[in-house]
């Protein structure tokens, strides 16, 4: 992973564990339950941050570097990446997280009324929040699920 530091990329390797390859056969359903509400918000951060990416580099009234902007792509792949493999150990196809993925980005350029960077407070009033503390504390942002 690109964006995360080493803590928080071993949490995030504890949970392919939970949630990796052969692991749906010995999941419990409050496990996968979990699992699934995880790979959602996963799923919804990603293409969040990568529309972040795109408005930093496309509107000049953002006072935002190019580092950002890369910062927000690392960001949106690294999610992307923890998503797909969690939602492959819950035995989801690629084309059911593909799916995923991509329904939630037309969703957000839906809200946004086909225009996210002009109209980008709606995303960050809906998932910035959520997104963030995946980020920064990942623990606490899974800990409501892994209750």
């Amino acid at each position: 992973m690109r964006f995360w530091t080493r803590e928080i990329a071993i949490v995030f390797g504890l949970l392919t564990l939970l949630w990796g390859p052969n692991a749906a056969a010995q999941q419990t359903p409050a496990q996968r339950q979990a699992g699934l509400n995880i790979h959602g918000e996963l799923m919804q951060c990603a293409p969040f941050f990568e529309l972040l990416a795109v408005c930093m580099r496309t509107r000049p009234d953002v006072p935002a570097s190019e580092a950002t902007a890369r910062s927000y792509q690392s960001r949106a792949a690294d999610f992307q990446d923890l998503g797909a493999r969690i939602g492959l150990g819950l035995g989801l196809t690629p084309d059911a997280i593909a799916s995923r993925y991509r329904m939630n980005m037309e969703t957000m350029i839906r809200l946004t009324e086909q225009q996210p960077c002009e109209n980008l407070a709606s995303l960050m009033s809906r998932f910035q929040s959520m997104c963030s503390e995946y980020s920064s504390n990942p623990e606490r942002a899974m800990s409501r699920h892994l209750r």
